[in-house]
């Protein structure tokens, strides 16, 4: 009984942070640019002053635009009628089209995005979540580099295939790798721009990577990067 209750309050912990999160992080970037556009509005700065803090609120914005995709992909994932169908995966299509996908944000903090992953390479899987694995990632490796590299590769035996996502970025302590993927110890770290990210992300992509009966570990040292290894078994 004492196990179920403390299992219970576990859950209701996690559920009130998850809503501080969503109540926090949502609202608090729709303020910014409400009052951006009322300071503009009645002429306290000009248009040309103004741009001085375009490129922090784009950043924001785009946090928030991530934090809104991972909300919904994750609330799919939950719902009664979610069916977890596998499909055969062209990785080296898919990796390509979710580069596309982040390339100007990339360029604008200088970053090179490289894929090493070689065609004609498949992999059964979910294709939505293997999209969402592969995108947050990237994302993450984006968030904490600037004038670096984020390279994708690949290696594989008869029974795994391992995807690599590693960056030259900042960094992280053992500490703070050990509570990446633990929802009790969900916590927010700023990128090399300031940017505001909730470690939600990361949370759903060990779900993900769960439900594909995989793993993900994490290589990293502050200074020096990080990579991000994710494998999958894959039939002999």
């Amino acid at each position: 009984m004492n196990e179920i209750l403390s299992s219970l309050t576990d859950a209701n912990k996690i559920k009130n942070k998850l809503f501080l999160i969503i109540g926090h992080d949502l609202k608090s970037p729709i303020a910014n640019l409400d009052m951006f556009l009322q300071v503009i509005e009645q002429g306290y700065i000009s248009v040309e002053e103004s741009r001085q803090h375009i490129s922090a609120l784009r950043d924001s914005l785009n946090s928030t635009n991530i934090l809104l995709s991972n909300l919904f992909s994750w609330a799919k994932s939950q719902m009664d009628a979610f069916i977890f169908k596998t499909e055969k995966i062209d990785l080296h299509s898919i990796i390509e089209d979710e580069i596309d996908r982040v390339r100007q944000i990339s360029n604008s903090k200088k970053n090179k995005l490289i894929s090493q992953v070689p065609k004609d390479t498949f992999l059964f899987a979910e294709k939505n979540q293997l999209s969402f694995i592969i995108r947050n990632l990237i994302n993450n490796s984006i968030k904490f580099t600037e004038k670096g590299s984020i390279t994708v590769s690949l290696s594989r035996t008869p029974k795994s295939i391992t995807l690599r996502i590693s960056d030259t970025g900042k960094g992280m302590d053992q500490e703070t790798v050990q509570n990446l993927f633990q929802w009790k110890k969900i916590q927010s770290n700023l990128g090399k721009r300031g940017e505001k990210g909730t470690g939600f992300g990361l949370l759903v992509v060990k779900e993900f990577v769960d439900n594909h009966n995989g793993s993900i570990r994490v290589e990293s040292m502050p200074g020096q990067g990080s990579t991000f290894l994710i494998t999958f078994l894959v039939d002999s």
